[in-house]
């Protein structure tokens, strides 16, 4: 099954739908081995993946909300490893007129249809340091954690989850308490641990 999402593509009731939320610039290329991870475990092939890629080589995707894709030279497939090409959904590109909107909308059906999951793994190089690393994942996280706390407990339909790899230099021990409290979001310190956590997670919206 073609259950592989990436910019600007699009398919109606792509869910349940695990978004791959991240650091993109100065981090390992995380998402492939994630991808396959998630189509191994779940044997039904009944999760759509969401996959984020630059819009252009070695910057990050958060920078470029107004351009157009079709206005890069790297075509987002060339991201995605030759054997998991297959299994992209392809069609409906002229749905969202930029990067910014394709990666919101599916942002908000993983939340709230599947899981939206934030992986932060170690820096791998110093380029660009200009922007703290991971700055933009940290926002994100506090929004969805905001969000997750204006709901009661009990009405709660807000899916995340997320793992961090050693030391993530923008949080201390306040900043942890302040984001997380009220959530029950367990912070897992490897990637299997957090892609299993978010399957598990979409197994019962599944349900």
């Amino acid at each position: 099954m073609k259950n592989i999402i990436i910019p600007t593509n699009y398919r109606k009731d792509t869910i349940p739908l695990i978004f791959l939320g991240g650091p993109v610039r100065n981090a390992p290329d995380w998402r492939n081995y994630a991808a396959e991870f998630i189509r191994k475990i779940d044997v039904d092939k009944k999760i759509y993946i969401g996959f984020p890629t630059p819009t252009k080589k070695g910057e990050d995707e958060f920078n470029f909300e107004g351009i157009n894709l079709k206005d890069q030279k790297n075509n987002p497939i060339e991201y995605i490893k030759p054997e998991l090409r297959d299994y992209v959904i392809t069609g409906a590109e002229d749905k969202f007129p930029n990067y910014r909107s394709w990666k919101e909308y599916h942002e908000e059906t993983a939340a709230r249809a599947g899981v939206l999951l934030f992986w932060i793994p170690e820096e791998h190089k110093k380029e660009d340091t200009y922007r703290e690393y991971g700055i933009n994942t940290a926002d994100e996280i506090e929004y969805w954690t905001n969000e997750i706390r204006r709901q009661p407990i009990q009405h709660q339909k807000i899916r995340i989850s997320v793992g961090i790899e050693g030391t993530f230099k923008l949080w201390n021990e306040e900043d942890y308490d302040r984001i997380f409290r009220k959530t029950n979001i367990k912070i897992e310190k490897t990637l299997e641990d957090t892609l299993i956590d978010a399957i598990n997670k979409c197994r019962i919206y599944n349900k």
